[in-house]
């Protein structure tokens, strides 16, 4: 993994940023596709595996490649049934969210532009699991929380003057809560220590993307 983040990281400082911006754009609709991966905290580690991580949503250029905008979010975690060397039972994690958005994108070449921003939003981690049907309730549980999630992109337009672009990118999503044993209807972890659910909720993603520019 962190031979992937050097090898996006070199790739994004070989751009000639000495290119004027000729590229211009009003607004750009985009949908994201990516992978979850290196989860935090421990428990979370230990007990979720990353399958799917997406987003859709409209960015404006307001100024010189300064862009606002807003979008959903939704990423899916199933349950590593064998964590603990005894099942836990079957289950995962739906994270649908809400956010907010401000970045930049410059264009270095007339078909390559480098985007880095921040997204903001809201967020709901809905744990559905075996072991909460078994204390009779309704097999979920559902706690909610702010949440940030840096992210640079490289855009390829997919010919000049083209308004289709695919991306590379790559992204850490924090939300501010601390995953632990109850988000399954479970008391403890076996073989956990109380501080393996210290911790933001964090994961990495990385993947690939489609961008509409509007106003090219």
């Amino acid at each position: 993994m962190k031979n992937i983040i050097l090898l996006f990281g070199i790739i994004c400082l070989s751009i000639d940023f000495s290119f004027a911006q000729s590229v211009t754009t009003k607004g750009s609709l985009y949908v994201d596709i990516t992978i979850p991966t290196n989860e935090r905290n421990r428990a979370f580690e230990q007990t979720m595996e990353g399958l799917f991580h997406g987003s859709i949503g409209y960015q404006q250029n307001v100024y010189k490649g300064l862009t606002v905008g807003a979008g959903v979010n939704y990423t899916y975690f199933t349950m590593n049934r064998f964590a603990f060397n005894s099942s836990i039972g079957t289950g995962g994690a739906h994270l649908p969210a809400v956010h907010l958005k401000v970045g930049y994108e410059k264009f270095t070449t007339d078909r390559v532009s480098l985007y880095g921003g921040l997204k903001v939003g809201y967020g709901s981690l809905i744990a559905m699991s075996d072991s909460c049907l078994l204390d009779g309730g309704n097999g979920r549980t559902e706690h909610g929380s702010l949440f940030v999630s840096p992210q640079i992109e490289l855009n390829f337009l997919t010919e000049l003057g083209s308004a289709d672009a695919f991306s590379a990118l790559i992204g850490y999503s924090i939300y501010f809560q601390e995953y632990n044993s109850s988000y399954l209807c479970r008391s403890t972890f076996p073989g956990f220590l109380p501080e393996h659910s210290e911790g933001l909720l964090r994961f990495l993603n990385f993947g690939f993307g489609y961008k509409y520019y509007f106003g090219k």
